[in-house]
């Protein structure tokens, strides 16, 4: 027997496949370790909240308002970072739903709607209208988060900053629509206006 490790692999197929599999429980590990630590700022901030509650719920039990004037702004703050992190959550979701820059999502929404509505046209309208519904949840729980921060502090660099991110999927829910109408309107055809750049996503 020649000196030496072992052969592991005898072929460039199986060394791929090792390859394939290392890069697979490397990106695994990571994505644990990311679940571990969100779990673990989650775990500490619903301690922290729980903590001021429970003293704001004791000093309410010996006064008519708390003793301590910061009490009551401490809470909101944790509410209002709360509000804040959720909605980039859900922004963040929304941008890997979608892969690529908005107006870049719409051509390609477009371009795979046009060749499916040759040979199954109901095929490509429920795509498009699958998209509209993922979209208005995306935007319906913004709304909540920027209404609750709007309740937390009024206007302010949170609200308008939930606000941007309400406007960002907004745009791409009114581009959808135009395709919708230009689906349902006889006169017009998606194939034709998309040909000469009329849909407002393509200005």
């Amino acid at each position: 027997m020649p000196p030496g490790r072992p052969r592991k692999y005898f072929t460039e197929e199986e060394r791929a496949q090792a390859r394939r599999d290392k890069s697979k429980r490397s990106h695994e590990k990571v994505r644990r370790k990311e679940e571990i630590n969100r779990k673990r700022r989650e775990s500490y901030r619903d301690a922290a909240k729980r903590k001021l509650k429970a003293l704001a719920d004791k000093e309410r039990e010996l006064l008519d308002k708390p003793a301590d004037p910061n009490l009551r702004a401490r809470l909101a703050q944790l509410s209002l970072e709360d509000h804040l992190q959720e909605a980039k959550g859900m922004f963040d979701d929304f941008k890997r739903l979608i892969k690529v820059p908005s107006r870049s999502f719409m051509v390609s929404v477009t371009e795979t709607y046009i060749e499916l509505h040759d040979m199954l046209p109901e095929s490509a309208r429920v795509m498009v209208e699958n998209y509209y519904n993922k979209f208005r949840r995306y935007e319906s729980i913004l709304i909540c988060h920027r209404d609750r921060i709007w309740n937390l502090v009024g206007l302010g660099n949170e609200y308008n900053e939930v606000n941007e991110l309400v406007q960002g999927v907004m745009e791409v829910i009114i581009w959808i629509e135009d395709l919708q109408c230009a689906d349902l309107d006889p006169e017009a055809s998606v194939k034709k206006m998309f040909r000469k750049q009329e849909f407002a996503f393509q200005r």
